[in-house]
């Protein structure tokens, strides 16, 4: 008996579960009896001719054997989500069709007060048999003015709650399909583009690049697929309660808190991924602009200056930006206003300190890529390797001192004006 088709599909991942929670216990032997046997018996077979080739092929054939039992536990379930009927539960019905009743006159019947019947041409308007029997006097009327049945006559066919419920959840495991076979085509196709689109540009990227960094990206996919996932299923509970289903995209129901004055705290949520993205969403630029220039400069200046040691930076400040991003979210959600207070106040005043940065970039870059091929073209390869390693070394070292400095020169001079 099939209590509910998501736990009997999840359990169908092991072969042969999901048909004895479904009741199928012969399929369910046969299932587990081929796959289990077929990879244990391909391990042996390996060990003992010290050939794991065959182990490899055993598990590709009960692999195999494996998506059989998922297609044959998706097939059941979509034909019976409730589980197959008993044949107790047919016999305890007649069949379908045209029953008879008794005839004008009878006992208990009269169709006039004198108990005389209708004449027989009010009974003549449809085939013999709907509505026949036994007339008055041995007088035998036919069907009655109405006719026999149209073909599906009767209540139309109800569609099972959990069944449909059931096939939108399977279908949304492809994003966007399940709201597809909703009728919600311009929503299905926004989380069917938006998904492969993305995976596409995302491995495009990779390929014309050859950066395999890019694929760190791919990471914003599950979360698409989630979101798409739970959207279908509270789209099929408000068609299942009733309530009137709107096909419009994502953004657009984004665009109805804008419309209000509202800024939406998912949306928020979704593009605090990229440190500082959320918060420029909320109107704080300063703020988002400073954090996110501040995590990609990390990343590119620990790459370039070799400096591994310094990478669990990183991390840390992608955890300070998205929480942040999640207070400045609640504390828009109370007041509606945030002021936009940027990490580190007074960058602007400090332009001789960045100009000095930018100048020591440049000449960094002119030596890296100009200077030291001219030693190459010298034969000078063992300097410039050489030179290379120690101008990374002490950049990185006077960076730091400096940075030491003017955090212990700042801690003084704000002593000194407290007292």
């Amino acid at each position: 008996m099939v209590r509910n088709p998501i736990v009997t599909l999840l359990l169908g991942l092991v072969p042969g579960l999901g048909h004895w929670a479904a009741d199928r216990k012969g399929r369910a032997f046969i299932y587990a009896f081929f796959v289990f046997g077929i990879a244990a018996g391909g391990f042996l077979l390996g060990v003992v001719t010290n050939e794991m080739e065959l182990f490899a092929m055993s598990l590709v054939i009960a692999f195999l054997f494996w998506l059989v039992n998922m297609l044959d536990l998706v097939i059941y379930l979509l034909r019976y989500p409730n589980g197959k009927p008993s044949p107790e539960y047919h016999a305890a019905y007649p069949p379908y069709g045209p029953q008879p009743f008794p005839g004008y006159g009878g006992a208990g019947f009269a169709s006039s007060a004198d108990g005389s019947p209708p004449p027989p041409s009010a009974f003549d308007g449809g085939a013999s048999g709907f509505g026949a029997g036994p007339g008055h006097a041995g007088h035998t009327h036919g069907p009655g003015a109405y006719g026999p049945p149209p073909p599906n006559y009767g209540m139309p066919a109800r569609r099972d709650d959990a069944g449909e419920r059931f096939l939108t959840i399977l279908l949304s495991f492809i994003p966007g399909l399940g709201h597809l076979s909703l009728g919600l085509m311009q929503r299905g196709l926004t989380f069917m583009i938006g998904f492969f689109g993305l995976l596409t540009m995302i491995l495009f990227v990779t390929a014309l690049s050859g950066e395999g960094g890019f694929l760190v990206f791919l990471g914003v996919l599950p979360i698409i697929w989630l979101y798409g996932l739970f959207d279908a299923i509270r789209m099929v509970r408000r068609k299942q309660s009733g309530e009137p289903l709107l096909d419009r995209s994502i953004m657009e129901d984004w665009d109805d808190h804008r419309a209000g004055g509202r800024r939406s705290r998912l949306f928020a949520t979704v593009l605090s991924i990229l440190p500082g993205a959320g918060h420029m969403y909320l109107g704080l630029q300063r703020r988002g602009l400073q954090l996110m220039a501040g995590f990609l400069l990390s990343i590119y200046l620990l790459d370039t200056l070799e400096l591994s040691l310094f990478l669990f930076l990183v991390p840390i400040l992608w955890c300070y930006a998205f929480f942040d991003s999640l207070q400045m979210q609640s504390r828009y959600a109370m007041d509606g206003f945030v002021p936009d207070v940027p990490i580190v106040s007074g960058v602007m005043h400090q332009r001789k300190w960045l100009g000095l940065a930018l100048i020591a970039m440049g000449l960094y870059y002119v030596g890296d890529r100009l200077l030291l091929d001219v030693f190459d073209v010298f034969g000078l390869q063992y300097w410039a390797h050489e030179l290379r390693y120690y101008f990374k070394t002490g950049f990185t070292a006077l960076l730091l001192l400096g940075a030491g400095a003017k955090l212990l020169l700042g801690g003084k001079a704000r002593e000194e004006l407290a007292h």
